[in-house]
């Protein structure tokens, strides 16, 4: 990761009700079409009976990635988020990447670079039922909402899923970043 990591250059992402797409797995990526996979996943049982939302789209940015110290690189993230169920949104995000023996940190930047604000560690995961290179153990809190965190390994990059679950989500991000 620590070689990887200032490589990335573009990301995808997807947002979708829902854990996973039925199998625990994220979609594949269609190289050819820009997006991500399907937008939801085939399984009624795992998403729930209405396989609408209102926060689920697709989009596609520009990373830029610096490197702050040996071990810290942080992204700049842009681009364009398009809902199904409405108007295209401009984004922008700043995500601080602290590689360390046994972990990843994750942060955002939104308050700018001098105020980190840690969401999760992601490391090996202890349960090897999983396809996941790294995962949190801990979940990210915010509000009345848990954030968990996998990342999988992928050619050219890796995928960052975020599971969503609380009073009034149940969602998955997957964000795929790739060399560029």
């Amino acid at each position: 990761m620590h070689a990887l990591l200032p490589r990335i250059g573009t990301l995808l992402i997807e947002a979708r009700p829902g854990a996973s797409d039925g199998t625990g797995h994220a979609p594949p990526v269609d190289p050819n079409a820009g997006h991500v996979g399907p937008a939801y996943s085939s399984n009624p049982a795992a998403d729930g009976p209405s396989q609408s939302h209102p926060n689920a789209g697709r989009g596609r940015g520009r990373v830029l990635a610096r490197r702050e110290s040996e071990y810290v690189i942080t992204f700049d993230e842009t681009g364009r988020f398009e809902l199904e169920s409405g108007p295209a949104l401009q984004f922008r995000n700043a995500l601080r990447w602290t590689v360390e023996p046994d972990r990843i940190v994750l942060a955002h930047c939104r308050y700018g670079a001098g105020q980190p604000t840690r969401l999760v560690e992601i490391r090996p995961p202890e349960d090897r039922r999983t396809d996941a290179d790294l995962v949190s153990p801990e979940p990210h809190r915010c509000g009345h909402d848990l954030y968990h965190a996998e990342l999988r390994l992928a050619p050219g990059g890796f995928d960052l899923l975020w599971r969503i679950r609380g009073p009034l989500k149940n969602e998955c991000l997957v964000h795929r970043y790739r060399a560029g």
